[in-house]
Parts: C-alpha cells; sequence; structure tokens
C-alpha cells in the first residue's frame, strides 16, 4: 500500500518502482490538499486515472480530509476501466484540547456517509488519521448488505464562463444601445 501522497509525481515514480518488484496487488492513494485538487493544483480525477495508467490496482485517496469532502471530491470522478476505487477518510481535522488531539466524527457519522461512497463507486473503504476500529465497524453496518456499484453515471457540467458588464456586446440588429 502507497499511500498519503501530496506529489503525483513522487507517487507515480514509487508505483514504477514496485511494479518492477511484484505481480502483488498494489493500492495507491494520493492526499488532496483541498477537495477534488493535490497540492500542486492537478484534479484528483487525472491523478487516479494516471495511476490506473500506471498500473495500480487500486487508485484513491486518504488523509487530510474527513467522509464528506472525500465524498464531494468523489462526485464527479468516472470509475476506474480496471482498478478499484478507494477511500480512507480522516476522522475530521483535529482539535488540540487539553495536550490532546481530538476528532470530533462519531461513528454515526461514519454510518451515515458509508452509503454515499458505495453511491460513488468506492469498493476499498478505511480509515485515516483520527480513525479507530469503531468508525471502521460504523462503515460497515452501513454497507454490509449492499451489492459493490458496477456503473457509475457521471455527469459533466459545462465551464460557465462569466462575461463583463464592461464588455462590448456585438453589433446586431438585435441589440440596440440605450
Amino acid at each position: 500500500m502507497l499511500e498519503t501522497y501530496y506529489d503525483f509525481d513522487e507517487l507515480r515514480d514509487v508505483l514504477q518502482i514496485a511494479r518492477t518488484m511484484t505481480d502483488l496487488p498494489i493500492i495507491t492513494h494520493v492526499s488532496m490538499q483541498e477537495p477534488g485538487v493535490l497540492q500542486n493544483g492537478m484534479p484528483v480525477a487525472e491523478a487516479l486515472e494516471g495511476l490506473e495508467a500506471q498500473g495500480a490496482d487500486v487508485v484513491g485517496t486518504n488523509c487530510r480530509l474527513g467522509p464528506f469532502h472525500m465524498i464531494e471530491a468523489l462526485r464527479g470522478i468516472p470509475l476506474p476501466k480496471k482498478a478499484f476505487l478507494s477511500a480512507y477518510p480522516n476522522s475530521s481535522l483535529p482539535d488540540y484540547r487539553d495536550g490532546k488531539l481530538h476528532y470530533e466524527n462519531e461513528p454515526e457519522y461514519f454510518k451515515k456517509y458509508a452509503v454515499e461512497f458505495r453511491n460513488e463507486g468506492v469498493r476499498l473503504l478505511g480509515g485515516c488519521c483520527g480513525t479507530t476500529p469503531v468508525q471502521i465497524k460504523a462503515f460497515k453496518e452501513g454497507i454490509s448488505a449492499l451489492e459493490p456499484l458496477e456503473t457509475k453515471v457521471v455527469t459533466v457540467h459545462p465551464e460557465v464562463v462569466h462575461v463583463s458588464e464592461a464588455a462590448e456586446p456585438p453589433e446586431s440588429a438585435l441589440y440596440q444601445k440605450a
């Protein structure tokens, strides 16, 4: 398992080396700086596609984000063609109180989002920072009766172009200056 890589190029290089050393399944996880993008601005969909093309058997995300934001990042991502999709969210971003790290998300929060991870095509679901066996059990309870998703419809939204009010409209018989 190759996880918590914020730099796609580094993970790609390590994957290439690992692939020459084993035929065992290789799990690769990138970590997003913000939902949907890596630290260098690369879209997570592009990173996962690139890892699959380099021979990863499982592609996904881990760390930095909790379930809600990780699911938001996976919404527009199509299912990999050959690899499985994976997600290992943090419990939450930690809060430092009384000399200790505290994570806010309770097991019911994880159970609630388990179905949404499944609906985004996640086949391997786990946890990263702050998660405990109790939260992993909640994930299991949320999806144990469901079959894995085989297909996923991804709606591509056209890019919105904002036109400045200062721009001159085209000359046309339909347009008359006031």
